[in-house]
């Protein structure tokens, strides 16, 4: 009689064959998949760049570029911004094809490119401020500058931003790491456009106008085309304009700040001012300067250098110069 069991041969070899099977199964369950990089575009063409597994940059097409440490978990991409010290959560879609950010932004895929390999840590505080960027950032928010000056530099330009800060800048401040502190020096260290804009923000408060046009101007030398505009504007400003006497009457006229929407100005005799979008502010002359108050109680002060420019002082207009088109022909600011 004939026998239908299977031999132990047979049994034995389709064992080995079910177990081998299953480990290449779980070995290909467990391979890490691999990083998505490459070139992703929004309806602006604003331009993403998911440059490495852990490294991304944003070139907006009119703005400031930005440069990220990426976290990836997933599909969902957690995006540090290097130079403000903030988070933000992007999402990329399963089949690679779209990039979401958290206002909405879609990113549609450009080209894919291989990944660039991972840039190394130089220094062991780099590398641990790098395990947990967010608290690394709060403890400097909270004015660890010791640590600050240790990681300031182009792999950490946010710890750049903490030395200019006004209580790392006090005088009571060690004086081997004076120096750290100077704008101009911490513009330099982290090679970024917006730690530069930063240092020239800190010069403009604190009127030193010529050194904060030429932070401006390293801003723009390191491609941040919002530097280069405001460069641009302030291109007359110089060491004798910045002479002129006090001005001793308010100006007359029209004014404007030819500078991304244009804003205009324009003086009446009675001492009132039109903006451009139609709201009337009283103004005044105090130690020189023009100061015209909004409705809303804030406040913008004004330097005029002669006759025919102001300019802006107060944080929202810093960097802005207004020309006089009209200057000696007062108009009517009608309420």
């Amino acid at each position: 009689m004939t026998s239908h069991c299977p031999s132990r041969r047979f049994l034995a070899g389709a064992t080995v064959f079910v177990l081998t099977w299953l480990g290449i199964a779980a070995c290909a369950d467990a391979a890490p998949v691999a990083p998505v990089c490459g070139l992703y575009v929004d309806g602006a063409q604003n331009a993403l760049y998911l440059e490495s597994a852990d490294s991304a940059r944003l070139e907006p097409e009119q703005d400031t570029p930005r440069r990220f440490h990426l976290l990836r978990e997933g599909n969902a991409l957690q995006l540090f911004d290097l130079a403000s010290g903030r988070s933000e959560r992007y999402t990329l879609s399963a089949d690679a094809a779209q990039v979401r950010a958290a206002d909405g932004t879609v990113y549609r895929r450009g080209n894919s490119t291989p990944c660039a390999a991972s840039a190394p840590a130089p220094t062991a505080a780099i590398a641990q401020c790098r395990a947990d960027l967010p608290a690394c950032a709060q403890r400097l928010a909270q004015g660890d500058r010791a640590q600050a000056a240790a990681l300031c530099g182009p792999q950490l330009p946010f710890a750049c931003r903490a030395l200019l800060e006004p209580a790392a800048a006090a005088p009571a401040a060690p004086a081997p790491a004076g120096a750290a502190v100077q704008p101009e020096a911490v513009c330099q260290r982290s090679a970024s456009p917006q730690i530069c804009t930063a240092a020239a923000e800190r010069q403009w408060d604190a009127g030193q106008f010529l050194r904060a046009k030429a932070l401006l101007e390293q801003a723009c030398a390191l491609s941040d085309p919002v530097a280069c505009g405001r460069t641009t504007a302030l291109e007359d400003v110089d060491a004798a304009l910045l002479q002129s006497l006090p001005a001793t009457r308010l100006p007359c006229g029209r004014f404007v700040a030819p500078i991304g929407d244009a804003i205009s100005l324009q003086f009446g005799a009675d001492g009132r001012v039109r903006s451009g979008k139609g709201e009337v502010m009283e103004a005044r002359l105090e130690d020189g300067q023009v100061t015209l108050r909004q409705q809303d109680g804030q406040q913008w002060r004004l330097r005029p250098l002669g006759a025919k420019r102001l300019l802006g002082l107060d944080r929202a207009h810093r960097f802005m110069v207004f020309f006089g088109d009209e200057a000696g022909h007062c108009g009517t600011a009608a309420r």
